[in-house]
């Protein structure tokens, strides 16, 4: 895409308070939407050059078996009265999830993730790991990891990546590359990465990530031009059911899907947590193209930094990551965040969403995922009162 940051596209002056689209009680599923002024320049504490993906080694593993495609109905009917569940809620809703199948479901997803995507992670060259390296102290290494590499192995560590790349080359006070890990990017994001080398860095910014006191800032590109310069998406997310291990926008009606379910049913806990708020905040950075196709350019703030939150969102809002396969149009995902297209009016409503159409020709065009994560600041491991700021070029 052709970068326009300073090219000249008159400045929004508008100063309009926030405009509370719904107020949903206790699911807060609401679209937050303000018009401001938008600065001009992206803010830059690092100076890096700008770092090409140029000498990866490919080491592609074998296919596994996959599982048989399960084809069952992922929901069934219930009396509730057996369970005690005699309320309206349980009348309007009385679908419950299947755990076999949801298991089933998962186990071929994941399966074919890691056939047709994980391993083909590449591996980085000693020689590139090093000029990743963004800011090093004695308890921790910030590092631009590229697109197209795992943050983390596979299940039985059979695919090339980051963390163990990092443990085998820099060490560490532990005995595994897992314990050097505080927070992953996902395989086809590029950008800022943080791995711990000691225990105290481990305390510190475990702490530091718990309690969201890491600003973390993206750059992408997404689909078609966004109509405000500025706002805040606010809608709740959890675990999806019928499209696992993906994330959806959370409803009551799919919560009460999981009525009657325990970790033991399904065999983990993470499906069963209650919707998580989610915010992700964006401002334009310019309105592009790409080949000839609409596209923006935004900054991305992930305030709460949940699963695949980013990709849901703007999915969700009409403008999703451009070359985004599993959020995007036709993805593995479910479509629009899970959400009919009467919720998507009421909880994310947007006259502005980018037509199928061009989704599709975008998808076609992409030759990556386009975001980045570019800005990082974070109190410094060593020194509690200093702080440290890192930012790594766009590569696109």
């Amino acid at each position: 895409a052709t970068q326009q940051k300073d090219n000249g596209h008159p400045e929004t002056t508008q100063n309009t308070p926030p405009i509370t689209i719904r107020e949903a009680g206790d699911m807060s599923m609401r679209l937050v939407v303000g018009l401001v002024l938008i600065p001009s320049a992206v803010v830059g504490f690092v100076p890096q050059s700008q770092l090409r993906q140029t000498s990866f080694v490919l080491k592609t593993a074998s296919l596994e078996p996959l599982p048989p495609q399960p084809t069952n109905p992922i929901l069934r009917e219930e009396d509730e009265s057996e369970h005690g569940h005699e309320n309206e809620n349980a009348k309007i809703y009385p679908l419950r999830v299947d755990p076999e199948v949801y298991k089933a479901r998962q186990n071929y997803t994941l399966a074919k993730l890691r056939n047709e995507k994980d391993r083909h992670s590449r591996e980085i060259p000693l020689e590139e790991l090093k000029s990743r390296i963004i800011y090093e102290d004695e308890h921790i290494i910030v590092l631009n990891k590229p697109e197209g590499t795992l943050s983390c192995p596979g299940p039985v560590g059979e695919f090339p990546n980051l963390a163990e790349a990092v443990f085998k080359e820099f060490g560490s006070d532990f005995d595994s590359w897992d314990k050097m890990v505080v927070h992953r990017l996902g395989m086809d994001t590029s950008g800022l990465m943080v791995m711990v080398k000691t225990r105290k860095g481990m305390t510190v910014m475990g702490e530091s990530f718990r309690t969201r006191r890491i600003k973390r800032e993206y750059e992408a590109l997404v689909c078609g031009h966004m109509e405000k310069d500025e706002g805040v998406i606010d809608l709740p997310l959890m675990k999806d059911y019928e499209f696992p291990p993906f994330m959806r926008v959370s409803t009551l009606k799919h919560q009460w899907a999981l009525i009657n379910l325990s970790p033991k049913h399904v065999g983990e806990k993470t499906l069963l947590q209650r919707e998580k708020k989610c915010f992700t905040k964006y401002k334009v950075i310019a309105r592009e193209e790409l080949n000839g196709l609409p596209v923006t350019r935004v900054t991305l703030t992930s305030i709460t930094g949940r699963y695949h939150q980013l990709n849901c969102h703007l999915a969700t809002f009409g403008h999703p990551i451009v070359g985004d396969a599993a959020y995007g149009i036709g993805g593995d995902a479910a479509p629009n965040g899970g959400l009919s297209d009467e919720e998507l009016e009421e909880l994310a409503p947007n006259p502005n969403r980018a037509p199928e159409d061009l989704q599709k020709k975008l998808l076609e065009a992409s030759d990556r995922v386009y975001i980045h994560a570019k800005y990082l600041h974070f109190r410094n491991s060593a020194d509690s009162s200093a702080h440290v700021e890192c930012t790594a070029p766009t590569p696109f």
